[in-house]
């Protein structure tokens, strides 16, 4: 519809690239022109009844008649500056703030310039306002985001050199977002060692269509980041530029702490494989070591091929497997942190070691066990430090009992007849040494001798039994005693001997002075004086365990014995050991060529006794002829055995099936038995 006072059309909105818009507009929301008095010539569109405000009837009528308070304050002026002929271009929002609007008022001219009108033009940029700062928020969690995360974007315009980053990346490389950035001023920011790698990285890309690259940069303030680049060469549009985007990621702090894990598992080998205690890592569940250092390998003296693949179960006795076994199974359950034991190791030679085992797990982020961790402490020298302690401990209070029974003459004998294989008849009888307790029992030697010898005081005990034998010999019994090995030096024990024979009128023929062949070793020309002297008092001397000193025969030539008594380990087993007969059957010989007496020891069983008699052996003692007895039931004359067989049975060494526990099974030991007694060094004064 025409408009008065103008001659022209209603002039459209500006053109939008004359003055660069806020926000994109969807189209106009209201047009209004006023005439220079500000009565409106012309209103449409619904920007007004938007808000409520009716516009019918508002021709011809002023500006300022119709426009609220509110608005009218800040459109008023602006319709006023307009009419005096200067354009305006505002934003103006609501007061209840729900909508903004951009609004353009341009005047309009008659032919001579004069001013006749202006035209308003509201163009409602509400949602145009959102969606920017929306955009605006969302670059601004997008900085953040790179800024924590530590990575930038790029483009690059391969031909002009022109790169584009984003502000994520100029942090990276110490910049600020407005600074200009060419790939060649990029490239000197670039550690000089890795420009030329970086230079051909466009290279590979445009060839390959992506590339990337890990490189070291020098910010300007001298500090050295080092970026993880990822780089794709970007579709080629008809007539754009060959271009280039792509990523950067700062990975120093990554890298760093790679070198430092690679540090320290460097410095983990090197103390895992130089500590001075046993260690191993092995697999879970099954525990096979998969590395173990010197230190494992010495002590347990295998070698690491050896160790590798292998259980620290296979180390440990069988009946200790077990323990270690569901230590393991506990703490992959997680029902254990940790596993400490002592253990006896088990070595190839044999030799016994203990070592204290702590078995940890090392778990992996999820927490299932990875592999396990284990120390092995060398405790060999403390055990060993525990047991010689608590041996001490035993071995005072042994001293103290046998000092006691000294003092209050609690030691007493027992015999055991010696009898002739031919006549059946016992022909001496050894005394024993026992100790009475302070409660009355009957106490072996074998608890109580070897702390005597240790501690001195077998000497006294030796002196004691001498005179206690002779005593015996003194009433008419033959009898044969046992002197320790260190009475074989002792001069007051031949002077004991010499006054206990004149003291008690004896007869020195009936008594036989018994020393281990052992005894000698290391002392040939005091055991051969006391031989000598022994026999001067009219006495005789017994070689006791014959066959065990590796030096019988020297013996033999300097040492003037009587008898020679044969070792129970060579009668034990004779009737299944042919090798044990021959040894025998040779001591038997060389006793005859020098005139001595042959007794076995430990006979147990008939058949043992026919052998013996078959071989040539004189004289025997043994369970078979009686155990040992107080010296009160000692026979006090000798008597014959009743069951003696008229004629020696042939030799037998393989019974067709020997009884497992019977006499002459080689494994009897009754109480008391010979075979129950340890021999010690041989330095024993009447132990059986």
């Amino acid at each position: 519809m025409p408009v008065p006072g103008l001659d022209h059309p209603l002039p459209q909105p500006p053109d939008p690239d004359a003055a660069a818009p806020a926000a994109p507009s969807v189209g106009p929301a209201a047009v209004v022109i006023v005439d220079t008095d500000r009565r409106i010539l012309h209103i449409e569109g619904g920007g007004f009844a938007a808000h409520g405000l009716r516009t019918a009837g508002w021709i011809g009528r002023s500006i300022d008649e119709v426009l609220p308070v509110a608005a009218g304050s800040v459109l008023i002026p602006r319709y006023g500056a307009a009419l005096a002929g200067q354009s305006q271009s505002f934003e103006y929002s609501t007061q209840d703030g729900q909508n903004a609007y951009r609004v353009q008022m341009v005047p309009l001219r008659d032919q001579s310039g004069a001013v006749t009108s202006v035209v308003a033009v509201m163009d409602d940029i509400t949602d145009g306002l959102r969606i920017t700062a929306e955009l605006a928020r969302s670059e601004g969690r997008l900085r953040e985001a790179e800024r924590m995360v530590g990575v930038g974007s790029w483009e690059l315009e391969v031909m002009s050199g022109e790169l584009t980053f984003s502000p994520g990346l100029a942090q990276i490389l110490g910049l600020t977002d407005v600074q200009q950035l060419h790939s060649e001023s990029h490239l000197q920011l670039v550690h000089p060692d890795d420009r030329e790698r970086v230079a051909g990285l466009g290279e590979e890309c445009v060839r390959a269509g992506s590339a990337t690259c890990e490189y070291r940069v020098v910010r300007p303030d001298g500090t050295v980041r080092t970026l993880s680049l990822q780089a794709e060469l970007l579709p080629v549009e008809t007539g754009a530029p060959l271009a280039m985007r792509g990523a950067v990621a700062d990975v120093t702090d990554q890298r760093e702490a790679e070198r430092e894990r690679l540090a320290a598992e460097a410095l983990f080998r090197q103390g895992f494989d130089a500590a001075p205690i046993g260690m191993s890592l092995s697999d879970a569940p099954d525990g096979c070591c998969r590395r173990v250092n010197d230190a494992m390998c010495r002590l347990l003296q295998r070698s690491r091929e050896e160790l590798l693949g292998q259980s620290m179960d296979s180390f440990v006795p069988p009946d200790e497997q077990a323990t270690l076994r569901q230590a393991r199974q506990a703490m992959l359950s997680d029902q254990m942190s940790s596993f400490e034991r002592e253990y006896r190791l088990i070595r190839p030679t044999g030799d016994v070691a203990w070592g204290m085992l702590h078995l940890t797990p090392v778990r992996r982020t999820d927490g299932s066990v990875e592999v396990f961790y284990s120390q092995l402490v060398d405790v060999t020298e403390r055990k060993e430090r525990e047991a010689r302690l608590e041996h001490d401990v035993v071995d005072a209070m042994w001293l103290g009992r046998i000092r006691d029974a000294l003092d209050e003459d609690r030691f007493m004998l027992y015999s055991q007849p010696i009898v002739d294989l031919v006549t059946g008849h016992t022909v001496q009888n050894e005394l024993l040494i026992r100790m009475r307790g302070e409660d009355g029992s009957v106490i072996s030697p074998s608890e109580f001798l070897p702390v005597a010898e240790r501690f001195g005081l077998i000497s006294e005990i030796d002196r004691w039994v001498t005179r206690q034998a002779v005593e015996i010999a003194a009433g008419g019994t033959p009898t044969e005693f046992n002197l320790s090995g260190r009475s074989i030096s002792d001069p007051d024990i031949i002077r004991e001997l010499a006054a206990a024979l004149q003291d008690t009128g004896a007869d020195p023929s009936l008594l036989v002075v018994e020393v281990t062949e052992t005894a000698f070793i290391g002392q040939t020309e005091a055991g051969r004086e006391f031989a000598q002297q022994v026999r001067a008092l009219g006495c005789r001397l017994a070689l006791d365990d014959f066959g065990t000193g590796f030096s019988s025969l020297s013996y033999l030539k300097h040492l003037p014995a009587a008898y020679l008594k044969i070792d129970i380990d060579f009668v034990r087993e004779l009737t299944a050991s042919e090798t044990d007969a021959r040894v025998i059957r040779g001591i038997v010989g060389l006793a005859h060529e020098f005139n001595q007496t042959t007794i076995a020891e430990g006979v147990e069983d008939e058949a043992t006794l026919m052998l013996l008699k078959a071989l040539g052996v004189d004289q025997a003692q043994g369970y078979l002829f009686g155990q040992p007895a107080p010296i009160s039931r000692a026979p006090a004359s000798p008597a014959p055995i009743s069951w003696a067989p008229a004629s020696p049975a042939p030799i037998s060494w393989a019974p067709a099936s020997p009884a497992p526990d019977g006499p002459g099974s080689g494994a009897t030991a009754r109480p008391d038995s010979p075979m129950t007694a340890g021999r010690g060094s041989g330095a024993t004064a009447g132990r059986d």
